[in-house]
This record gives structure tokens, sequence and C-alpha cells, in this order.
């Protein structure tokens, strides 16, 4: 079989016209594209180009044995009216809207009554099958159900009609059309980031059912116009750090970064072999978004929770890490020479088929969204904070409604995966680990749809993408401290300094650093021990945490919670779950405007060698270690490494190492090499001095201001 056809293309911005011929092989049943160009482009879809463009729409969205389940059910259950007693069409929620569900009904029974039966055979079954999607759209169109959110009356209906059209678009009638292509025409190209894409993607959809090449080509150069770097301040999308924001600058992997990497793969598979597909050069940009990015942001099948932003529902973590595994393996193909490297995500994430082989070891600090994410063997360690540039969190449509404090250096331990796995309904939001806030016994404050931001700039850090150190200045409702996090091979050091509460704290408040709150079983071995005079050690499971000079408190406890604290729509019924929290509360301390404290993963599986590590660290860490109001500072790995935060021009001396700097930065001496990077993001240059050697540091500007530099010692 063979099929000539002319196609119009627009990417960036030229106009491109091509013959396709496809063939069929007829040993694999494969489509080749062979493309020969011509002079004149055609502004309508021939009826032989749209059946092929309906065709790829359709070739990777194909019927499976659970789509035909469900839509055998909904075809029994749909009443004579084309309603399903079980959605609430009356339903206010703006983020899990349940009238969508009777969209998504729709194409399930669509795609059963295309492929669900033999050589589509005249059945009674078809014909009941195609019956109730007429009763069911007619009840749709009938009574026109909008959202109170905009996202689904543009986005999500137009693209399951749209959907719709590609399947069974032929055996609906004039009217029924028509009132589809009502609803299609309420998505129109435009807004920033993932939105536009998925606004064209509706209007790609329209454009093939009414033979619009035009139309066609406008919506596929905005889907592509999204693969791009954002070279501007402030401009959503795929950030110079890999790291993706929408809503503002605010990092946004787990939502519109995740969907923006599942569009792109969705286009890049129907597309592959036409005129339209992937280019090298768009690869190239979405090979690093994947390696370097996204890629790295989920454990063990578990997405990073500092990723998730204001999508804490239940069972999201598993979701978008599957999410993502169907996006890498996607790229995969697209892509295969790279294939090794997306392999390592797939195969490190892929919870039915983990190989814990090649997991990766290494950190990347995302500069431009203040988030880090640090890989030892055998556990991953984010840390979310915010600034004046970067949005800490944000809360609308019902979501996320106790995320008040998500962005304030919120830092997640993993060792298996599931240690904040759906513990979000028990959580107290004000003890979410590695924060420090006021202790209140109020309601959260809920976000507003823009989110927060901190009140100081200077937040930010360097590594070697091996280790590194990041620090945030914190200053929010009237509550300032600085916050360092020392990230090394086996351990994370945790510093804060210069606690300070403007105003009077009431008698019922209090500041508490909380160090960790994940999840336990009843009978998980907790312990505590005192090393030293000034040395708790404590631990939980596999996992040590040793607090020094303040004392800690902690262990194993039930926490109580609803799911409606998370989601206003969710479940208010009680929930009780076992936990293990520690903290400190600074109201019970000597020195109550600091801190400092050390996290080993996988303590227990160290041995005596992991214990000496501790007890030297327990008998001589003011040795190791600076923490005052102006520096924090760590020495490391025998002596050889230093990790500085200097809040102000000075000079500090520690080990074998004399530094002094005449700007705030943030240092590390590692391997014969200097590692600096101005948190605040303003600076042209530093002046180091190491040990007696002058170093003159120029700095990197505009949207790569913040990131890491390194000068040979």
């Amino acid at each position: 079989m063979k099929i000539s056809c002319v196609v119009t293309a627009m990417m960036y911005g030229s106009v491109v016209s091509s013959d396709i011929s496809w063939a069929e092989n007829a040993d694999d049943k494969t489509q080749i594209c062979e493309v020969v160009m011509v002079d004149q482009a055609k502004e309508v879809l021939d009826a032989k180009q749209r059946e092929l463009l309906r065709n790829q729409l359709m070739e990777v969205d194909r019927l499976t044995d659970s789509i035909a389940s469900r839509a055998k059910q909904y075809v029994a259950e749909i009443k004579p009216d084309g309603h399903f007693e079980d959605i609430d069409y009356n339903s206010k929620q703006r983020s899990s809207w349940l009238a969508a569900k009777h969209a998504l009904r729709l194409v399930d029974m669509a795609k059963y009554f295309k492929q669900g039966f033999a050589d589509h055979e005249d059945s009674v079954e078809r014909a009941a099958c195609l019956d109730a999607i007429h009763r069911g759209l007619g009840y749709w169109l009938k009574h026109d159900f909008q959202s109170l959110n905009w996202w689904h009356n543009e986005i999500y209906l137009p693209r399951q009609l749209g959907t719709l059209l590609m399947w069974v678009g032929d055996e609906f009638s004039q009217q029924e059309l028509e009132g589809i292509l009502k609803i299609s025409r309420r998505a129109k190209i435009g807004m920033t980031g993932q939105n536009t894409v998925m606004l064209a993607e509706n209007v790609f959809y329209r454009g093939v059912w009414e033979a619009d090449a035009a139309l066609v080509n406008k919506a596929l150069d905005a889907i592509f116009s999204e693969i791009r770097i954002c070279n501007e301040m402030n401009q959503e999308g795929l950030q110079v750090d890999w790291s993706y924001h929408q809503h503002g600058s605010q990092q946004q992997f787990g939502n519109y970064g995740l969907a923006y990497l599942n569009s792109m793969m969705m286009w890049g598979n129907r597309l592959e072999g036409t005129v339209y597909e992937l280019n090298d050069e768009q690869l190239a940009i979405l090979r690093p978004f994947v390696l370097n990015g996204i890629g790295d942001v989920a454990y063990r099948g578990y997405f990073d929770i500092n990723s998730c932003n204001r999508q804490l529902a239940k069972g999201a973590q598993l979701k978008k890490a599957r999410a993502l595994v169907r996006g890498v393996k996607s790229m995969y193909k697209l892509d295969s020479s790279y294939a090794k490297d997306y392999d390592v995500i797939i195969k490190s994430n892929d919870r039915g088929n983990l190989d814990l082989s090649v997991e990766k070891v290494g950190q990347n600090f995302f500069y431009r969204s203040d988030y880090l994410v640090h890989r030892g063997q055998g556990y991953m360690y984010s840390v979310k904070m915010c600034s004046t540039r970067v949005r800490g969190s944000e809360a609308m449509n019902g979501d996320n409604m106790s995320g008040y404090h998500l962005g304030d250096g919120v830092a997640c331990l993993y060792e298996e995966g599931s240690e904040y796995e759906d513990i979000y309904a028990v959580w107290d939001w004000r003890k979410l680990p590695g924060i420090t806030v006021v202790q209140k016994n109020e309601p959260m404050i809920e976000l507003p749809w823009d989110g927060y931001t901190n009140g100081d700039s200077f937040v930010g850090g360097v590594s070697d993408n091996q280790v590194g150190v990041i620090t945030m200045k914190y200053d929010r409702d009237d509550l300032t401290l600085n916050k360092s996090y020392f990230t090394l091979a086996d351990r994370i050091v945790c510093i804060g300094s210069d606690i300070q509460f403007k105003g009077t704290l009431k008698d019922d408040h209090n500041i508490f650093t909380s160090i960790e709150f994940r999840n336990a079983d009843a009978n998980d071995d907790a312990y505590t021990k005192q090393l030293t005079a000034d040395a708790q050690l404590f631990g939980h499971n596999k996992t040590g945490y040793l607090v020094l000079e303040q004392d800690a408190e902690g262990g194993v406890m039930t926490a109580n919670g609803s799911w409606d604290r998370v989601r206003s729509f969710d479940s208010k019924d009680p929930v009780s779950q076992s936990t293990f929290q520690l903290g400190i509360d600074h109201a019970n301390q000597t020195e109550v405007d600091r801190y400092q404290y050390v996290i080993w993963p996988r303590l227990s599986e160290t041995g005596q060698y992991g214990m000496d590590n501790v007890q030297d660290l327990a008998s001589n860490w003011r040795s190791q270690l600076i923490n005052t109001n102006f520096a924090h500072a760590l020495l490391a790995e025998q002596g050889q490494t230093l990790m500085a935060v200097l809040y102000k021009p000075q000079q500090i001396k520690l080990g074998i190492w004399q530094l002094k700097v005449d700007q705030p930065c943030v240092v590390m001496i590692r391997a014969g090499k200097l590692w600096i990077a101005d948190p605040d993001q303003t600076l042209e240059a530093i002046n180091v001095e190491i040990n007696g050697k002058q170093y003159q540091i120029s700095l990197p500007q505009d949207v790569y201001a913040g990131k890491t530099i390194s000068v040979d010692l």
C-alpha cells in the first residue's frame, strides 16, 4: 500500500512544503516515511492527508485491556438520557473536577467501538457501544457543563472531545459535530510554557478534523516553539540549569515540567518519520532536560516531594514517577544514541523492574530554582528553598491547603523511596523536615494563587556535581535566620544561626527546627544515645541523626490528620499514621539562636567504621565546623576539603585552610580547585585569598548568575 500527501510545516517561523510517501512494510507492519521537498504548499488537507494524520494520532493511543474493560462497564451503566449516576455533574471542585470523568468515558467507549470488535463486525454489542457514545455526547452537549477552572474548559475538555473526533467523528451527525467544535474552539493558542503547548495541542486536533493545513501548522509551530531555553529572567519554561518554571519563577518539575516532557514525547512519537519529527537541535535541548534535569528528581520509583509543588494528592509520588518513566522510555526510542543514559533513569525508577546497580551518585543544584538533589550510595537527599527571585510554592483550586512552608528549606531523605509516601494527611505542616519556623496552635494560612517568596535574596550554593553546600538567609513572618546544608558522600551536615524573631512571641508560640518527620512502623528500630555531654545520636531504622550542642526530642509516634488539610475537596475523615519525628525546640536551649546536626544515611549498614566516624565528629565537632552569625563552614574529607558560607566580607581559618573574601559568597576548596558562587546573583567579581594566594574571579551574569564556577588552585 502506498499513500502520497502534501503537508505544510512551520518550524521556527519558516514554511516548508513536503511530499510524504508512506509504505507499509509487509514484514513488520510498520510504516516507513520518505520525505521529498516540493515547491507549493496547500492550505487544505485532502482526504488522504487528513486520514493519515488521524491514524498517526490514534496509533500511539490504542485500546488496552483495561480501557476495554472500563468501556464495557460504561456501556452497561449509562442511562437512557446519557448520564452516569456516579458522576457529580454539579461539581464545583476546581482541581479534580468530577464532571470531567464523563468526557473521558466517551473516549474510552470510542476506542472500544473502533478496536474492540474483530474486523469491526456489526454486532449487537458494537451497536450498543455506539448508541451509548451518542447518548453520552448528547447529554454533555445539551447541558454544556463548564468548570470554575478555565483549565478544564479550554484544555481538558477540548482535548478529550478532540480525541473523540479522531476516533469516531465519522459516526456523528452535523449537529453533534457542531456541538463538539463549539467546545473545541474555546482552546486558543496563547499563554506561556506548558499551557501554550496544551492549548496548541487542542488546536491541532481541530485543524486535523477541519482539514485546515494552516491551523495544523500554526498549532505545531506553537508546540515546538516551546523547545527552547529561556534566556531572560522571569521567563517561563525550560531554564538554563535544566529546571522548569511555570507561574512565574517557580520550580515545577512535577506538574508542568512533567506534562511538558510527556507532551513533547507524545508528539515526537506521533510525528516520527514525518516532516514534523523532532530534529537534532530540538533533541539536543530535550536531552539534558531529561538526563540532567527532570530525570534526577525521582528515587526508586518515587517522585521527590520537593518537586511536586502543589500536587500532593494521595499516590502523587508513585504516579508522577510512572509518568516520568513513560516519558523517558519515549526519549530512549527517539534519541537512541543516548539509550544507555536514559536506561539508567528507567531501570532505577521502574518499580516493577528495579535495577539498583545502575543508580546515579552525585548532585545537581538548580541555581535558577533554589533546589538541590544530592545522591549518595543508596540514598537521595533533596532541599527546596526560595528567595526574592524564586517562589516557594503556590495554592489554587483547593490544592496545597497547608503548603505555607514548602519552600522554607524542606529537606527530604530517601533511602527506600517510601519514607514520605502519602504522609501529607498527617504531617504537622509547621514541622516539615528541615525547616525552622514558629509553632502556633492555629490553622495554617492558605497561600494565595501566586504563592510566596522569601524576603532575602542570599539563597544559593556551590557544587562540583559530587558534593557541595547550599544556603538560605530566611526572612519571613518576622523570623530571620541563616540555614546551610553541607552535602557529602556519606553524610549531610545542617547548620543554622542568627535565629531572631523581630516581634514578641506569644506564650504558646515557640521556634522549632524540624530534623525529620517521616513514615514509620510502630515496631521500627528507634533509639537515642548520649555520645558526649553535647552530642546525642538518634536512630531510626538505617538512619543516624547526630545532634550537636542542642537537646533534641523525638521518636516513633502516632500522627493524626485528614486529607482535606491537603486538598480542600478530599475526605474529612480522620487519618492516623505511625511516624518518626525529631526536632529541636529552641525555647528549651541555652544557645537559642543556632543549631547543628548531622544526618548519616544508612548508618546501620556501615558497621563499626560508620560508628567510629560518628564518635569522632561527636567528640571533635568544634574543630571541624564554624557556626556563627556571619559564617558557616565545614572541614571534610580528612581535612582536605573546606566548604564555607560567608555572609559578609571576612577571613576564617579552619584546619589547614585560611580563607578571605571581599564579598558575601559560598566557597568550596576541593581536589585542587576553588568552587565559588554568588547566592545574591548580583556581583560581577569577587576577590578571594587562600592561604596567602590571591584570586580575582569574574562571575556569571544574567540568567547564569548564581551558577558555580571553578578555578584551578
